[in-house]
C-alpha cells in the first residue's frame, strides 16, 4: 500500500503544480510558459525547453495547420499570430509578443492556444 499511497500523492502534486500557478502575462516564451504547454498538450517531456526540432513545435504546428518540422519559423509565427487575431502578421516573435501574451491567456484557463 506504502507504492500505492506514493504514486496518488505524486500524481496529486503533479495535477497541483499543472493548475496552481497563473502565468505571469508578460509576452515573453520563457520556461515558464514552455512548460506550461508542454502539460496543456500533455507532452511526454515536460523540462520548458524548446529543442531543436521541437515535439511541442511539431504539436502547435499540427494544430495550426502548417508544415510540421519542429522549428519556430515564420510560416509556424504567421500562424500563430493569425490565430492569436492579429490582422497582419509579419513572420516574427517580438520581445514582448502580443502572440505569447495570447498563448499565456489561454494557458492560464488551461487551453491549447492553437
Amino acid at each position: 500500500t506504502a507504492n500505492v499511497s506514493t504514486v496518488k500523492n505524486n500524481s496529486k502534486a503533479k495535477m497541483s503544480a499543472k493548475s496552481s500557478s497563473k502565468l505571469a502575462v508578460d509576452g515573453y516564451l520563457g520556461y515558464q510558459t514552455i512548460l506550461r504547454s508542454q502539460q496543456v498538450y500533455d507532452m511526454k517531456y515536460q523540462d520548458g525547453k524548446i529543442s531543436k526540432p521541437s515535439s511541442l513545435i511539431k504539436v502547435l504546428q499540427k494544430h495550426l495547420g502548417v508544415t510540421q518540422d519542429g522549428y519556430l519559423g515564420p510560416k509556424t509565427y504567421s500562424a500563430m499570430e493569425r490565430k492569436a487575431g492579429l490582422k497582419r502578421t509579419d513572420g516574427k516573435l517580438s520581445s514582448p509578443s502580443y502572440t505569447v501574451k495570447y498563448m499565456q491567456h489561454q494557458l492560464n484557463k488551461g487551453l491549447k492556444p492553437f
